[in-house]
């Protein structure tokens, strides 16, 4: 039998002969995959554990990682580093949900002050403060005071009253049960003194590799308020100088050139912020959930199907995309919390502004019953304003987590039971245009014909429209605009179309100034915005391309008219060549309704004498049935009748004609009208072709 110090010598020898992990020096940890769970193996008086630690810290800040480094630099500042403890104040607060704990956000801000008080530059006490305090200047933006226990249902109902008034000290007044109700709004001075001291704190933190980023977010939280889109601009611009490598110094950039009206300018930036996201965010950012209703397939690609959203493809930028990443970045600096990682876009709030852009009015305030009815009066709502229609939300534990406003449940009878994210989604179908393009945001549009005739001018050419504006589009605003074979916008001059009536035929002239472009598209693109008796509605009119007449002896298009007169033009008529034309919408012409036809030659050699000689000739066959020709006779200029052709003479190598038709039968249908036209000095000929329908 062993004696009890033989087994404990026997342990020993056992246990010395297993093999010993080598211990990690602090400076070996910062190249594990996890820094932190390798550092608090580390002892603690082991050489540069406080340096480790720093390291990492300040890598996490690199990172946007508060979490990990609240940890990591309060061991830094325990015995070494205490020029770090500013920051490690911060990082405690904000990245240890420290946020909702009043009183430990009442400790710092006195430790803030303190560290400030000997070193006024001390970042992580500037950012503290800043952001302690740009916190407050956002709840007052658009901020009314309302009496306590007045109905929240009839509150967010008067917020349209106020939704423009946000300087301080502005009033209006609402009935309510018969009683005038005084409202206040009383938002932030952009000169007062809390405002200057927290930007200019901010600002100190603006040039910190590792915190810059939170700062920025702070300052355009409060330039957002304010509507100061230079401040932000300047400010982005700022943190880029100091980290190139960052997406929001850009991303914020396009936000402030956005709202500034340099639409090129926000392009640029929001492609290279998007270039700069992680792979993670970029995909996040781009999902076409954030835009499509519920009902919708979602695009396995959508990298693609943002390319095929690009409203605008003549030119280089993508303005669907761009006012895509615009509205993301404003609802991920004013609702998202960078120090969890959650994105703005995922709150209720931040949904609305991703899918129906930025409101055109707000308001908040705070008062009201709670929706279950009771009489708190220190409820927190806000109302975002559109065109037509408005959102609701609520903000009761009062930490700044807004959801949809929820009334009594009556309110919502015969809603679906699966709708419990958009619940408030009142306006799904009421999809809201983005700002400043005359377009839809889904491609789903409505293609209506159109007639086009194209024409040489001094310079290059003119393009004629004609169409007939459909119900329901009388308010509609509208662009017109001529493509090239390769989908480059190639018109200039004003876009606009008028007279613009609902029901009635429209004519516009657009002019390409290109030597030989080759092909036309016309195209004109009508928009009726959202209203909360129907969605968006946008119908594009179109045609076949028409051939641009580049040879040296060519025809013009043959315009269909129905009515041609001399003399000066009117609203609604084309005027050429001394003549009043109105275009017919869309070459469809009674029985009994005379039928003009518009056309130019170009190019007439001249002959010995100096003059022209050339022919028309004009046949209308059915297109069905290629018979004998149906046209009686013609009229020319002055109604002079001229058969089915006639021959002329002139001075001028280029010369523009209408003709009256008259056809021998009376049957309905599709024809096709075609004009010859034969140079008898240069023995050669040229032909042009349109559809005509009788009724």
């Amino acid at each position: 039998m062993l004696r009890p110090s033989a087994i404990l010598i026997a342990l020993i020898l056992v246990g010395s002969s297993l093999p010993v992990q080598a211990q990690r020096t602090a400076a070996q940890c910062l190249t594990e995959d996890q820094p932190a769970v390798c550092l608090r193996q580390v002892p603690a008086n082991a050489p540069g554990l406080a340096d480790a630690w720093l390291e990492h810290g300040l890598q996490a800040l690199r990172s946007d990682n508060v979490p990990g480094a609240a940890e990591a630099l309060s061991h830094a500042v325990e015995d070494h580093h205490q020029g770090y403890r500013g920051l490690a104040l911060w990082a405690t607060q904000y990245g240890t949900g420290a946020l909702l704990g009043p009183a430990r956000s009442a400790r710092n801000r006195s430790r803030a002050r303190a560290l400030l008080r000997r070193d006024s530059l001390d970042v992580g006490a500037n950012l503290l403060l800043g952001t302690q305090d740009a916190r407050e200047l956002a709840r007052r933006a658009h901020r009314a005071k309302v009496p306590a226990g007045t109905n929240a249902d009839w509150l967010t109902g008067r917020a349209a009253a106020g939704s423009r008034a946000t300087g301080p000290g502005v009033r209006f007044s609402e009935r309510y049960r018969g009683e005038t109700v005084d409202i206040s709004v009383a938002s932030a001075r952009p000169d007062g003194r809390l405002m200057r001291t927290t930007l200019a704190r901010l600002r100190r933190a603006l040039g910190s590799e590792e915190v810059g980023a939170f700062a920025l977010r702070q300052l355009a939280q409060i330039h957002i308020g304010t509507d100061d889109w230079p401040a932000l601009s300047e400010d982005a611009s700022a943190f880029r100088r100091v980290r190139p490598d960052h997406a929001l110094g850009y991303l914020t950039g396009a936000l402030a050139a956005d709202r500034e009206g340099r639409a090129e300018a926000a392009a640029t930036l929001a492609q290279v912020g998007l270039d700069l996201l992680a792979p993670g965010e970029r995909h996040d950012l781009l999902n076409p959930a954030r835009v499509l209703s519920t009902e919708e397939r979602l695009p396995e690609d959508a990298e693609s199907w943002w390319r095929d959203q690009d409203p605008i493809a003549l030119t280089p930028d993508n303005e669907r995309l761009t006012e895509h990443v615009v509205r993301w970045v404003y609802a991920d600096v004013r609702f998202g919390n960078p120090y969890e990682g959650e994105p703005g876009a995922n709150t209720n709030p931040g949904s609305v502004i991703v899918r129906y852009g930025m409101p055109v009015g707000e308001m908040q305030y705070t008062g009201g019953d709670t929706p279950a009815g009771a009489a708190g009066g220190w409820d927190r709502y806000a109302v975002f304003l559109y065109d037509g229609f408005d959102f609701r939300f609520m903000d009761l534990a009062r930490t700044g987590e807004w959801s949809y406003y929820a009334p009594r449940s009556r309110a919502f009878e015969g809603w679906r039971g699966d709708t419990e994210l958009r619940s408030a989604d009142y306006v799904l179908l009421a999809r809201q245009r983005f700002r400043d393009i005359p377009l839809l945001i889904e491609p789903s549009w409505e293609i209506l014909p159109m007639q086009v005739s194209v024409f040489r001018a001094s310079r290059g050419y003119d393009v004629v429209m004609a169409g007939i504006v459909p119900d329901g589009l009388g308010d509609a605003d509208r662009a017109a605009f001529v493509l090239d074979s390769g989908s480059r916008m190639v018109s200039l001059g004003d876009p606009g179309v008028r007279p613009w009536q609902e029901g009635s035929p429209f004519v516009k002239a657009a002019s390409v100034p290109m030597a030989a472009p080759g092909p036309l598209l016309a195209r004109l693109e009508a928009v009726s915005p959202a209203t909360l008796q129907g969605p968006a509605r946008t119908v594009v009119f179109t045609d076949e391309p028409a051939r641009a007449p580049v040879e040296s002896f060519a025809v013009s298009s043959v315009l269909l008219a129905d009515l041609i007169e001399e003399g000066e033009v009117a609203e609604g008529l084309w005027n050429r060549d001394g003549l009043a034309i109105f275009p017919s919408p869309d070459n469809t012409f009674e029985d009994d309704a005379p039928v003009y036809a518009y056309f130019e030659v170009y190019g007439l050699s001249p002959g010995p004498d100096g003059r022209t000689d050339y022919e028309v000739t004009a046949t209308l066959r059915s297109e069905a049935d290629e018979g004998r020709p149906l046209l009686a006779r013609m009229l020319r200029r002055g109604n002079d009748s001229v058969g089915a052709g006639f021959r002329s003479s002139g001075s001028e190598a280029s010369i523009g004609e209408y003709l009256l038709l008259e056809r021998e039968s009376r049957e309905g249908g599709d024809y096709l009208l075609t004009l010859t036209i034969t140079d008898r000095v240069a023995q050669t000929a040229v032909e042009a072709t349109t559809r005509v329908r009788f009724n």
